[in-house]
């Protein structure tokens, strides 16, 4: 993601509900600081960075609904704890090995 995209994520802080799917994405960091969202689908891209998603996800203070189906960073041990412990209010997630259906946790 460049400079520009960066800066245009970064100051939308009304934006509610955010589609990157299939953009090839390697991480969430850059979307840190969308502290508005409430609906994130980050399915199909390469994401692989563990760390960058945590820290994106501890800014969206009202993260309701997560999709991160076929990303390489699903595989990873310990990764849904980690997703868990980034956010409060996460209430959907898209489990990858349950097809494409959300799934409420709350």
């Amino acid at each position: 993601m460049n400079v520009a995209c960066h800066t245009f994520f970064y100051s939308q802080h009304r934006l509610r509900l955010l589609n990157v799917a299939g953009c090839n994405l390697s991480t969430l960091s850059e979307l840190t600081g969308l502290v508005a969202l409430e609906e994130l689908n980050a399915s199909e891209n390469a994401i692989k960075d563990l760390q960058g998603v945590c820290t994106a996800l501890k800014s969206m203070t009202n993260l309701r609904v997560l999709d991160m189906r076929d990303n390489e960073v699903t595989c990873l041990p310990k990764y849904w704890d980690k997703i868990v412990s980034s956010t409060s209010l996460l209430c959907e997630y898209s489990f990858p090995f349950l097809g494409t259906e959300a799934t409420h946790l709350k």
